[in-house]
């Protein structure tokens, strides 16, 4: 069998380009809506039980077909799969633009349609990028890769916002991403190519021949027996419960936040409905949530990586404290970091949106630490030809239970606490229901810390199945500091003995 074509640093890094860029399209697209939810629900005439419904259907059906694209992922091109779905999704939300105010069923329809398409990219994406890179260089290239997301949810609020205030409707607000999302088909289609699943993790001879035979390798195991793996490693397991609940969290605050600040903004100016505020009021509350959901999400990514490589490998400050369990234990400071800021910056908007986002910035940052780590600790207990199987179900079940049930939750439950439809009810109804996201970032970070205490059996178990014999036994527990068979250091010399250098980007 030849070998399998090498790829130019420059090659990879326009892929992960393009793929970020695409990310950031995903969640402008997806939070187009919360931007714009306001006059949604005038237009439709709806209620705020099924203002979030719209994101619930959307989720819904994202989380669904989740499943169904990892188990093609794992077997056949996932370049493909992602220019299919993303044609479909493309298509979907233009189409939902053009509904009429009878049809709010056939708009709830689209927008599960829309997720079907979204399920596609979000799913096979993070999986390339961990198949052209290892090591440090994968940690930083995932970190690049999901900046996308408060970067594009930011952009989102904003643009859409503005976009339905300048043109004078809501729907010239989710006609852009439409258009961009054509030309990054064509991106894929020229410029990213299909990695050979886990051949920058080949470290010896056995793993080669190994991974020669991937395809009859994925033919031979069956769909189940790669669920019940993911079933057994209980680090995977535990992450996932951790990671539903940042979700939950994140989900709500993105959906219902700039509605909340409106209901203040009305209540201050003894409004009788968000309706009478002015379009530039509305506006310029998304375009400063928009702001602070983009800083605060880009700081967190970063300071998650940079913190989590830290102290994984004892530099600087974590010489004291340097452990292989880092990742888990990075998810959860930043949950424990994003409880009480999150608690304080929703009681603080009544009485100073600026303090509110100052906390919510802090809180954003903290929930952000996990987007790009919880990755990368994937693709060190999840063997390549089970990755988009294993990120496919994580997909499901945190958005099942976190922002397909969340934003729909909140709003009903605000809706049942509310005492009239004054600003200032429907204000303090939304902030008792967000009760419920504030305990859960504690539950997460709790997870986390479960999940740090498995890490390394689960590491050891990969190991083996990969085929690097280092001595580590599945069985033990147990970390050597500055040990020579740290995983981290054996993935960074696997990848310079073939050529490669993990730090080159």
């Amino acid at each position: 069998m030849d070998d399998p074509p090498r790829h130019s640093k420059c090659q990879k890094l326009i892929a992960v380009l393009i793929l970020f860029f695409i990310n950031l399209l995903n969640y402008a697209d997806r939070y187009t809506i919360a931007g714009v939810l306001t006059d949604i629900q005038r237009f439709y005439k709806i209620d705020n039980g099924d203002g979030g419904l719209l994101q619930t259907v959307f989720i819904v059906s994202f989380m669904l077909f989740s499943p169904i694209f990892g188990y093609l992922g794992d077997r056949y091109t996932r370049k493909w799969i992602m220019v299919v779905g993303i044609l479909v999704w493309v298509l979907a939300v233009f189409a939902s633009t053009f509904v009429a105010k009878e049809y709010f069923w056939l708009f709830l329809l689209l927008r599960g349609v829309v997720g079907i398409g979204e399920a596609s990219y979000a799913v096979v994406s993070p999986t390339i990028i961990g198949d052209m890179y290892v090591g440090k260089a994968r940690s930083w290239m995932l970190m690049l890769f999901y900046m996308a997301i408060p970067f594009g949810s930011g952009i989102g609020y904003m643009v859409g916002s503005q976009l339905a205030r300048q043109l004078g409707g809501w729907q010239w607000g989710m006609r852009l991403t439409p258009l961009f999302g054509v030309a990054s088909v064509i991106l894929i289609v020229l410029f990213v190519f299909e990695p050979e699943r886990g051949l920058n993790e080949s470290s010896n001879s056995t793993r080669k021949e190994d991974m020669k035979n991937a395809s009859l390798k994925v033919k031979i195991k069956t769909y189940f027996c790669d669920l019940w793996a993911l079933m057994k490693n209980y680090t995977y397991i535990f992450s996932t419960i951790a990671y539903t609940c940042i979700v939950f969290v994140t989900g709500t605050l993105s959906w219902w936040v700039p509605t909340a600040i409106q209901h203040a903004k009305a209540h201050e100016m003894k409004l009788n409905s968000t309706s009478l505020l002015d379009e530039k009021d509305k506006g310029n509350i998304a375009i400063y949530f928009g702001i602070v959901t983009i800083a605060g999400g880009i700081v967190g990514v970063i300071m998650g990586s940079a913190l989590s490589t830290l102290l994984r490998s004892g530099k600087l400050c974590f010489k004291c404290c340097q452990t292989k369990r880092s990742d888990p234990i990075i998810c959860a400071l930043g949950a424990l970091i994003a409880t009480p800021f999150l608690f304080g910056g929703l009681h603080l908007i009544k009485v100073s949106v600026e303090a509110s986002y100052a906390f919510m910035f802090v809180a954003i940052t903290g929930l952000c630490f996990n987007w790009a780590i919880n990755v990368d600790l994937q693709m060190t207990i999840i063997v390549p030809w089970r990755r988009n199987s294993a990120n496919a179900w994580q997909i499901l079940i945190s958005h099942l239970f976190g922002d397909a049930s969340g934003p729909y939750l909140v709003g009903l439950l605000s809706d049942r606490m509310r005492l009239s439809d004054s600003p200032g009810d429907s204000f303090d109804a939304l902030l008792y229901a967000f009760y419920i996201p504030s305990a859960l970032c504690g539950v997460s970070a709790l997870f986390f810390i479960i999940a740090a205490t498995t890490v390394l059996r689960d590491q050891a178990i990969f190991r083996v199945e990969i085929g690097i014999h280092d001595g580590i036994s599945p069985k033990k527990d147990v970390e050597t500091k500055g040990n020579a068979n740290n995983n981290y250091e054996l993935e960074e010399a696997a990848y310079e003995n073939k050529g490669f250098k993990a730090s080159e980007i």
